[in-house]
């Protein structure tokens, strides 16, 4: 008897996408789009992220004294961004005005 070999889509999917690099840009770009969510609404205002290189989040502020009040929140926003998409993604943020 033939063995069923058949998985769900979304399984293949995942494959695909991780084969191809496919998957990290993915996160990367839920990070980008999911950033309020990420840091609430009082510095989701003051704050917009704009790119990620080399696994280094570079969010635009606006003002050095939020950019000074955001190096002391780094830590945690990291934790939060490891958290909602995983590991390894971005392993540093950049703020700048």
């Amino acid at each position: 008897m033939a063995r069923d070999r058949t998985q769900h889509i979304s399984i293949g999917l995942n494959q695909i996408l991780k084969k191809s690099g496919m998957d990290k840009k993915l996160k990367e770009q839920r990070i980008l789009d999911d950033w309020m969510q990420l840091v609430g609404d009082n510095v989701g205002k003051v704050s917009k992220p704009e790119r990620i290189t080399d696994k280094v989040l570079f969010v635009r502020v606006k003002s050095m004294t939020w950019r000074t009040e955001l190096l002391f929140q780094q830590k945690a926003i990291l934790q939060r961004i490891t958290e909602h998409v995983g590991k390894d993604i971005v392993n540093d943020i950049r703020f700048i005005s």
